[in-house]
């Protein structure tokens, strides 16, 4: 018999080094946010083509046709220009080249053993 005191559940936490209803850190912080994610009454989105999501993208258009405008403030027409396209193309293969240039760079400085300067043993045909 023990006379230290303490109930089981007190016991239980200390040997086992936390009790099983607290959380992880990580866990208290997403539990926070789900329930302050509760609290938000006014955002709520439209259905995808319901009568106000059509109303909406309608005057969406018609005020960037009058205006020239997006409704972020960016110019509606570079979303049409094919110059416009085309360089946004160019910028992103550059940046697509300079990235597997670094990657195989990378790759030939970290194991340069693995790829040999030179054929070892050359294959010969038979007679």
């Amino acid at each position: 018999m023990s006379t230290r005191g303490g109930s089981g559940r007190e016991r239980a936490g200390q040997a086992g080094g936390t009790s099983s209803w607290r959380l992880a850190p990580m866990a208290r912080a997403i539990a926070v946010l789900v329930a302050a994610g509760g609290m938000i009454g006014g955002a709520h989105a439209q259905r995808a083509f319901s009568a106000g999501w059509m109303a909406q993208k309608n005057l969406n258009q018609s005020t960037a046709v009058q205006t020239g405008r997006l409704a972020n403030g960016m110019a509606a027409s570079a979303l049409t220009s094919p110059q416009a396209q085309q360089q946004r193309a160019n910028e992103q293969l550059g940046r697509s080249i300079n990235n597997l240039n670094l990657a195989a760079r990378w790759a030939w400085k970290s194991a340069p053993a693995a790829v040999p300067t030179r054929p070892t043993q050359r294959c010969r045909a038979s007679p």
